[in-house]
């Protein structure tokens, strides 16, 4: 803290922070808090304290305990996406993509979430369930919000003929 030359307020915490750690860890996030320094601190929204705090950990090269990644990994992905940690929106992704508990009627929402955060692996091991689970997937009530995204609509009925062309062409070759 004493040789910290970057502060973010989270709600009521305050983090110190090094632009050299975050130039070389989170580049992103440094071009957002530019024009901030330890005595004019970023205003960090939508974020809260301890999610702030595990990020700004990882940048200084602290693992995040998988208890926290249990209770939180939507959140780190959602803060992080948002606020340019970039390797760790990676990392939290892969997370969610390996322990997201999907089911028909939470794989729409899920998909619109993978979506809207530019989560390209989620979005597609998501969209893989579907089609796996298609009859599940379409009697949810979840599955109507997908109307409201066409170019997502698409997107599951190319990776659904995809999927069918590739087992025609394996039964073709038998």
């Amino acid at each position: 803290e004493n040789t910290a030359d970057l502060a973010f307020k989270v709600g009521d915490s305050v983090f110190h922070s090094h632009k050299l750690i975050l130039h070389a860890q989170a580049p992103d996030m440094l071009e957002l808090a530019e024009q901030f320094n330890v005595n004019t601190p970023m205003i960090i929204d939508g974020v809260e304290p301890n999610i702030f705090e595990m990020m700004l950990r990882h940048v200084y090269g602290h693992n995040i305990p998988s208890n926290k990644w249990k209770d939180h990994g939507k959140a780190i992905l959602t803060a992080s996406g948002k606020y340019g940690f970039t390797a760790l929106k990676i990392e939290a992704e892969a997370w969610c993509v390996k322990n997201l508990n999907l089911t028909g009627a939470n794989a729409a929402d899920e998909l619109l979430f993978a979506d809207g955060f530019h989560c390209r692996d989620l979005k597609k091991g998501v969209i893989h369930f579907i089609i796996n689970n298609c009859e599940e997937v379409l009697q949810s009530d979840s599955f109507l919000k997908l109307y409201e995204s066409p170019v997502l609509i698409k997107e599951v009925m190319k990776e659904m003929s995809n999927a069918a062309n590739s087992k025609k062409r394996k039964c073709d070759e038998l």
